[in-house]
């Protein structure tokens, strides 16, 4: 995450070093740029990993308990083969 002042070049970035790019005002991390990173790019990058070493079997993601996530159920709806859980809320800092 960068905010928009900061003018670095960042033409192809995502091309190049297979990243996904995008900026907010304030650099904070939303609902829509989570849900934009995770179907457009989490789960087509690691079901062709899956494909490219020849393994099956669910993919689990743990996120953190944090706001701009959106609720369990939208995102397990997305793939079959994807499953989100959540960590107990304030269990981060332990870790």
């Amino acid at each position: 995450m960068r905010t928009i002042e900061e003018k670095q070049p960042i033409k192809d970035l995502e091309k190049k070093l297979g990243v996904l790019y995008t900026n907010l005002k304030k650099a904070w991390m939303n609902r829509c740029i989570f849900q934009k990173w995770y179907k457009d790019y989490f789960i087509p990058q690691v079901l062709g990993n899956q494909i490219k070493l020849g393994i099956s079997g669910k993919i689990v993601l743990v996120l953190d308990h944090s706001p701009t996530h959106p609720p369990l159920d939208e995102l397990n709806a997305v793939n079959e083969n994807v499953e989100v859980v959540y960590l107990t809320p304030n269990v981060t800092t332990l870790i």
